[in-house]
């Protein structure tokens, strides 16, 4: 009761504090990642001198990002702020649901779009705000989004990701990293499975990785090194990081996102050869690049249970080779080094689904739709 209390004192106080109308604040609970970093350096190179930028952060770390008033979620000062901004852009909920009016507009940019249900998200939770603004690649995600988030259909706009800008972006990132001497890299991103082992999703195997074990490094080893090919794991944010000490290959490597340099994970994506994934989102992302993907895993039943997978949702992403063993995994490596590409036609009709816009735009388009609700 008394939590309900002081929520609706939160929401009253909001409705009273009058709100700045060149105020943006940022949240996400990656850090300085994902859409969110993509729009906030849209603004500083386009409009800086428009806007006062606030970005909330979790971790003190990523407290002196330049061209920001960075405040620590959650404090006082950081519901000030939230207060008094007009518009409000956020990848994962921020101050939880309904606590802005209708002076204020949030911007809804979900952390990849959605084909799957959540674990985590309670339905109650849902926000269902009428001054809640969606944006997503293609009108195929729109049910998700309403069911998963509660975005009003109304309200969903189809204009891309933001972050999905940097994979038309050149960058140095691969000289940068000291990766730039391999004939091709293959980037594994599975979906989590583990969260710092507070539950769990699927099969839960040594490294949070489908189909692959210590004891399988050295055979993957052997086929990468054979054609001088650079395999990658990038864990989920979220994930239990179990990888084991990979320094003894030449040829396998673990990244999080903090090696990344300050560069963005999708500047990394963009020079990317080939894909491993499974059921991330992030294949939809890359479906951009038009590039070879596999879809590795073999726990399909056992994750069902708890993410409430849509099988005939699914069935509108198949894009990719596919396998459920560890030989099928190397197959892969194989043919993408030999530049066999047998997906590339259902890999386009599935880029057409997913994206009504393929070019590195969107914040350009967001920034367009904002100032319509300014």
């Amino acid at each position: 009761m008394m939590k309900k209390l002081l929520y609706k004192l939160f929401a009253f106080i909001n409705w009273l504090i009058p709100k700045n109308k060149n105020q943006i604040i940022f949240y996400s609970s990656f850090g300085f990642e994902d859409n969110a970093r993509a729009y906030y350096e849209y603004l500083v190179i386009n409009a800086k001198e428009k806007f006062k930028i606030v970005w909330a952060f979790e971790k003190e770390k990523y407290s002196t990002i330049p061209g920001c008033i960075s405040v620590k979620y959650p404090s006082f000062r950081c519901m000030w702020h939230y207060m008094r901004s007009k518009t409000i852009f956020e990848t994962h909920s921020f101050f939880g649901k309904n606590y802005n009016n209708k002076k204020q507009t949030l911007i809804y940019a979900l952390h990849g779009m959605p084909f799957k249900g959540s674990s985590v998200l309670d339905k109650k939770e849902k926000m269902h705000q009428k001054n809640m603004i969606g944006v997503s690649t293609s009108q195929i995600f729109d049910d998700s989004l309403v069911e998963l988030v509660g975005i009003p259909r109304d309200k969903i706009y189809h204009i891309g990701l933001p972050r999905n800008d940097y994979l038309f972006k050149d960058t140095d990132i691969l000289e940068k990293l000291n990766i730039n001497n391999y004939n091709k890299i293959i980037l594994w991103m599975p979906t989590f499975r583990t969260v710092k082992n507070k539950y769990n999703d699927g099969v839960i195997t040594q490294f949070g990785i489908p189909l692959i074990e210590e004891s399988d490094l050295q055979s993957f080893e052997d086929i990468l090194s054979k054609y001088n090919c650079l395999l990658i794991f990038k864990l989920h944010p979220w994930a239990a990081d179990n990888m084991c000490d990979l320094k003894k290959y030449n040829h396998i490597i673990s990244l999080s996102n903090i090696d990344l340099k300050g560069y963005s994970l999708h500047s990394l994506i963009s020079k990317v050869d080939a894909m491993i994934t499974d059921y991330s989102s992030i294949v939809i992302d890359y479906l951009l690049l038009d590039r070879p993907i596999c879809f590795a895993f073999n726990d399909l039943e056992e994750y069902t249970r708890t993410r409430k997978l849509d099988f005939s949702r699914i069935d509108n992403f198949k894009c990719g080779y596919n396998t459920k063993t560890k030989e099928g995994l190397i197959s892969f490596i194989e043919l993408v080094n030999k530049d066999i590409d047998n997906e590339k036609i259902i890999r386009k009709v599935t880029a057409n689904k997913c994206h009504k816009y393929k070019d590195g735009n969107t914040c350009q388009r967001l920034f367009e739709l904002i100032k319509t609700f300014m």
